[in-house]
């Protein structure tokens, strides 16, 4: 059986990570259910689809990892600081008065 690879060094961008949920947006569906791969550089991790959406072009996937390493995490976590396209930060909460 071929294994489901997301790879974030080619065509797949890292949007969010919390605890072991990531957020990544790709060109290619995987289903809800089916088990993945994160490739992180050198650095990969097993996980499973939790949800599918459809956007733009593309596909938003949220993958739950299994037992993510320290360094996978510290590896993620690099990678979201040192985005700077416009569509990787939230929009800010409008101010209370």
């Amino acid at each position: 059986m071929t294994e489901r690879v997301v790879d974030l060094g080619s065509d797949a961008r890292l949007a969010a990570l919390v605890g072991d949920v990531v957020t990544v947006d790709t060109p290619e569906p995987h289903p809800v259910g089916a088990r993945v791969v994160l490739r992180d550089g050198v650095a990969t991790v097993p996980g499973k689809v939790v949800e599918a959406l459809r956007r733009g072009k593309g596909y938003r996937l949220r993958l739950r990892l299994f037992s993510p390493s320290a360094a996978v995490r510290a590896a993620l976590t690099a990678r979201l600081a040192g985005r700077t396209d416009p569509d990787s930060f939230p929009e800010s909460p409008r101010p209370c008065r």
